[in-house]
């Protein structure tokens, strides 16, 4: 297994100031709408970078434990999620793909996807089961969380704002998906 670098490059204040103006600032009507994870006034995140990608996690307290023990060993807290490698056994192929949204999703013994450039990527309720050569099995879920890889459209200078916009697409969908529940329930 390879091991995991914190690479620098995110901006911790921006990601903030991106949770507060959708998540923690919306109104409390709409925020019953919103998974359990960032439903609250201080959601626990990570946001990981790599030369590839950025992945913006939400956590819970257990998953945090989890992911921060991972971290400070060295270990890509994740692992089975995410190839570059477009040959390796997948669920999901995203090439290029934008605004995919995997949603209540099972996945065991393979990655869960292999990632292209200029993806965006909104998981929510993924579990993952993969067996590793240095950590055993390791069993995980993804309660929420956005990716964005890099390519000539997604870089450094603008991925904030793919992350701000993939955030209040996952919104809107949230809202739609609850309205038309509400229609026909």
């Amino acid at each position: 297994m390879k091991i995991y670098k914190e690479q620098e490059g995110i901006d911790k204040v921006r990601i903030e100031d991106i949770i507060v103006k959708r998540f923690i600032s919306a109104p409390s009507e709409m925020r019953k709408q919103f998974p359990t994870v960032v439903n609250s006034e201080k959601p626990i995140w990570r946001a990981i970078r790599t030369e590839l990608y950025v992945l913006l996690v939400f956590i819970s307290d257990e998953e945090k434990e989890r992911i921060d023990n991972l971290i400070f060993k060295k270990y890509f807290p994740f692992p089975g999620l995410i190839s570059s490698d477009t040959s390796v056994k997948a669920a999901f192929k995203l090439e290029g793909a934008k605004k995919i949204y995997i949603r209540d999703c099972t996945v065991n013994e393979m990655y869960s996807l292999t990632l292209e450039a200029n993806s965006t990527v909104i998981i929510q309720n993924l579990e993952q089961t993969v067996k590793t050569i240095d950590l055993d099995i390791q069993r995980y879920t993804l309660e929420l969380a956005y990716l964005i890889s890099f390519g000539e459209e997604i870089n450094s200078s603008n991925m904030y704002d793919y992350i701000d916009g993939l955030i209040a697409y996952s919104i809107e969908m949230w809202k739609s998906s609850n309205s038309a529940e509400n229609l026909n329930g």
